[in-house]
């Protein structure tokens, strides 16, 4: 059907106005969604940072022992420190005398991001 004379195909002013409003109206919308999942790999991603790291260290101090320093900071910022308590979990035994169990606590945190702190605990026995 041919358009009547005087006008021309296309659309109005109006019209192209309205249309970037509610494109406006829904990308704000979607935005604060998508900025949430990036926060929210970010904080998984320092947790796995944390726990890769935190794994590593409690490898090196189970086969090294005291040669580890009980607290420092390595070239990439992580900080740790390592603790030691002494466990009676069934009360005193016969090899009380030989050996000792003791529970290593380490904490490992990013000083630029204090809501990295990740705490891990595990037990050894220590010969005496």
């Amino acid at each position: 059907m041919p358009w009547p004379r005087g006008s021309e195909a296309g659309i109005t002013l109006i019209e192209a106005l309205v249309a970037f409003a509610l494109l406006t109206l829904v990308m704000t919308m979607a935005f604060p969604v998508l900025t949430r999942g990036s926060v929210g790999s970010a904080k998984r991603l320092d947790r796995l940072h944390a726990s890769e790291f935190a794994m590593s260290l409690m490898e090196e101090y189970r086969v090294r022992g005291e040669a580890v320093p009980l607290s420092g900071t390595d070239i990439s910022g992580w900080s740790w420190t390592i603790s030691e308590t002494v466990v009676h979990p069934d009360g005193p035994t016969s090899l009380d005398g030989l050996m000792v169990l003791v529970e290593v606590k380490l904490a490992v945190w990013h000083p630029e991001r204090p809501e990295s702190q990740q705490i891990f605990h595990t037990l050894a026995a220590r010969s005496r």
